[in-house]
C-alpha cells in the first residue's frame, strides 16, 4: 500500500511516517517508480512506534527495542518507577506538612530526593547551572545508598569551597535544564558499531586538524582551555567527575563508553592534550 493508505489505516500523518523513517525506524520497500510501498510488517512497526511513544519511549530507545535490544524497555520502566516514586514522596511529605506544619517530618521523607534536586536547592548560582548544564539528564536518578549520598556531599563541599568564576562566552551558552535527550540516549551514543566509529572519525578529524590549526589562537579556545586547566588543578575531574560515578550509574556507563571511544581515536590519530590542555601531536618512536 502507499504512504497515504498506510497514514489512513494508522490514523497517522504522512508527515510522521517519513520522519520515523529519516530516524531509521522503520524502511519500506521501494517500487520500480521509486513510490513506498507498505506491507503489513511496516504497518505492525509503526503501530509499535506510536505504541512506545505514548509509553515514554525516546526515539533511540525505540531504535534500540527495534533492533532487538529488550533491555531498553527494563531500563524506562526502571526509571517510570523512580519518577512515580519521588513524585509519591513529594505528595506524601506534601499532605504530612499539610496536616502537621512540621518541617522536620517533611524533610525526612524527601531524604532520598534527586542529584538535581541537591544541586538546584544547594548550589544555586554558577556551580548550579554548570553542573546542570553539563550532567543534566544524569541528575534525575534518586539518591537510595549511604554511598551515593556520601558522594554527593564530597561533590557540594567541593563546589563550596572552591567558587566558580566562568569565562564571560560560558554566560551565553549556560542556562537552565534545557538536554531532552534520557541518560539512555546519552549512553547509546557512544555505543556504537564499527561502521559508526568510522564515520564519526572522519568528522572528527576534520575537528582536530581544526583545533590544532587557526582556532588553537581564538580568544574563546584559549579561555576555555584555561579554565579546563584551572578546574583540573583545582580536583575537579578527581573530585567532581570520580563522585559523579557514584552518584549516577548511568553517568558512569556513559562516561567508560565516552573514554573508550576517546582514547581509541586519540591513539588512532596520535595525538594527546598537554598539561595545558593544547593538542599535541605525538612523537614517531623510532
Amino acid at each position: 500500500m502507499k504512504i497515504q493508505e498506510a497514514a489512513d489505516r494508522l490514523k497517522m500523518t504522512k508527515r510522521a511516517i517519513k520522519y520515523y523513517e529519516e530516524k531509521g525506524l522503520l524502511k519500506p520497500k521501494r517500487s520500480v517508480n521509486g513510490y513506498r510501498e507498505y506491507d503489513e510488517e511496516d504497518i505492525e512497526c509503526l503501530a509499535q512506534i506510536v505504541f512506545l511513544r505514548r509509553l515514554g519511549l525516546s526515539l533511540d530507545e525505540i531504535k534500540m527495542f527495534l533492533d532487538g535490544n529488550d533491555r531498553v524497555l527494563e531500563d524506562v520502566l526502571a526509571r517510570q518507577e523512580q519518577a512515580m516514586q519521588e513524585e509519591s514522596r513529594c505528595m506524601e511529605a506534601l499532605c504530612r506538612f499539610m496536616q502537621t506544619k512540621n518541617r522536620k517530618e517533611g524533610e525526612q521523607l524527601l531524604s532520598a530526593s534527586s542529584m538535581l534536586e541537591a544541586i538546584e536547592t544547594l548550589l544555586p548560582g554558577e556551580w548550579g547551572k554548570y553542573l546542570s548544564s553539563h550532567f543534566a539528564p544524569f541528575l534525575k536518578e534518586p539518591l537510595h545508598t549511604e554511598e551515593q549520598k556520601q558522594a554527593m556531599e564530597r561533590i557540594l563541599r567541593y563546589c563550596d569551597d572552591h567558587p566558580l568564576k566562568l569565562p564571560w562566552y560560558y554566560r551565553f551558552f549556560i542556562s537552565p535544564v534545557q538536554e531532552s535527550r534520557t541518560a539512555e540516549e546519552m549512553i547509546a551514543q557512544w555505543e556504537m558499531d564499527e561502521e559508526t566509529y568510522q564515520k564519526r572519525k572522519v568528522d572528527w578529524e576534520k575537528a582536530i586538524r581544526f583545533k590544532m590549526g587557526i582556532w588553537r589562537f581564538h580568544p574563546v579556545y584559549i579561555m576555555q582551555r584555561r579554565m579546563q586547566r584551572q578546574m583540573q588543578d583545582s580536583g575537579y575531574n578527581a573530585i567532581v567527575i570520580e563522585n559523579m560515578k557514584i552518584v549516577s550509574p548511568s553517568y558512569a556507563r556513559y562516561k567508560k563508553n565516552l573514554d573508550a571511544v576517546n582514547e581509541r581515536f586519540m591513539r588512532e590519530m596520535g595525538v594527546y592534550y598537554d598539561h595545558h590542555f593544547n593538542l599535541k601531536k605525538q612523537k614517531a618512536s623510532r
